[in-house]
This record gives C-alpha cells, structure tokens and sequence, in this order.
C-alpha cells in the first residue's frame, strides 16, 4: 500500500500555517540548513578521523607480522627448516630433543646421544600451543 505524504498544495504553492508570503525568507529554513551543514561537517571529520585510525592500525599489524616471521626464522623469504620433537627416555627420567627434518616413522630408528632407539609410535607435541610433531622413542 502506498501512502502518499505531500502536503496539500493550492494553485499557488503550499497552504495552511506553514505557508508564508511570496518572498519572505525562513530563518528556520536557514537555520536547519546550517544544523544539518554542521552536522555533515561533525560526521567528515569522524570518517577521516577512523580512516586514519585504520590505516594506523594496518600498519601496527603489519609490523607485528613481520615481527612474528623474523622470529619464526622466515624473515628473509626463505621457508622455515622443518622441526619435530623426539620424546626420549634417559637416566634422569625423559626430555625433549629437537631434530631437523621430517619426524620419523613409527618404527623407524633413530639415534640420540650416540645410542640407538626405535620410534613407538608419532603424536602431536607436549608443548601446549607447538604445532611440530613429536616422535615417542
């Protein structure tokens, strides 16, 4: 349904207590034009105020990235060495080793310390938040 809003209009323009004479201008007109001018001016400077706000924030995280890179050992291009963890058990009870490399199949031995062990079987590491793979000796 469509519900025309336009105010009647006689032969010569509008009628009734809004109407005014043949070239009397409106302060209030004026008025609402400079409210509404100062209003767009308020919502310019907000706008130009968050781009800068953003383009501030893109370059913060683009400083963190390339922080985050350099300390993963890719800061310069070139991809990182592939590592896993081997959980191996020694006299003082058991440890961590890092190696170099693809991590082992279950199986396969390796050799840590100068002696011989046989992987039981290749998990996720201990490490809360390490994404290497850790092979169990």
């Amino acid at each position: 349904m469509v519900v025309d809003r336009k105010r009647p209009t006689g032969r010569n323009g509008p009628t009734g207590p809004t109407a005014r004479p043949a070239g009397t201008a409106s302060s209030k007109g004026s008025s609402a034009t400079s409210e509404q001018e100062a209003a767009l001016e308020y919502t310019l400077a907000a706008v130009m105020h968050l781009k800068s706000a953003a383009a501030d924030k893109a370059a913060q995280v683009e400083r963190l990235e390339h922080a985050i890179s350099s300390q993963n050992g890719n800061g310069n291009g070139a991809a990182p060495a592939a590592t896993h963890l081997l959980f191996v058990r020694t006299p003082d009870g058991y440890g961590l080793r890092l190696a170099v490399g693809e991590a082992p199949a279950p199986g396969a031995q390796v050799f840590v310390d100068g002696a011989a062990h046989v992987v039981a079987k290749l998990g996720p590491s201990p490490l809360p938040g390490d994404r290497r793979r850790c092979a169990y000796l």
